[in-house]
């Protein structure tokens, strides 16, 4: 009955954390995250954060509250709140990303290619240079 109760207590306590922390992020933060997620930058590996956040967060256990941290972006503070060791992925788990990101890329290369395509055929005039001093005299007359 003892642990029950201690093990309520300590969830307790982690929600009002979890609570508070989201709050205050959403009070000071001025990072996008910080005011829409309430400071959350959900999951994320190696080498996707700048080294001195990357160093912190990935020292720390699910639970720990960091110092404050300085980066090239500002002060952070970090709450980790789980860890997943890293491992392979399944291609099923990243098909659907894998297929987004080819489909993107090959709208990209036919986008690139039409533009060219159009601008090979086209008579380009620039209409500005010539009559620059018109608008000189725009800006000074009015």
């Amino acid at each position: 009955m003892e642990l029950i109760l201690h093990n309520c207590i300590l969830s307790f306590v982690e929600l009002i954390f979890s609570i508070l922390f989201i709050k205050e992020a959403e009070l000071h933060s001025a990072c996008p995250s910080g005011k829409q997620n309430g400071g959350s930058l959900g999951w994320f590996g190696r080498g996707m954060m700048v080294k001195e956040f990357e160093d912190a967060a990935f020292s720390m256990k699910p639970g720990d509250l960091s110092d404050v941290i300085e980066t090239q972006f500002g002060y952070h503070i970090i709450s980790v709140n789980d860890r997943e060791d890293a491992r392979q992925l399944e291609f099923e788990e990243v098909k659907a990303e894998a297929v987004n990101a080819a489909t993107s890329i090959a709208k990209e290369m036919e986008r690139s290619r039409f533009i060219e395509e159009l601008k090979s055929k086209a008579t380009i005039e620039n209409l500005i240079e010539p009559h620059k001093e018109l608008g000189q005299l725009w800006k000074t007359k009015y």
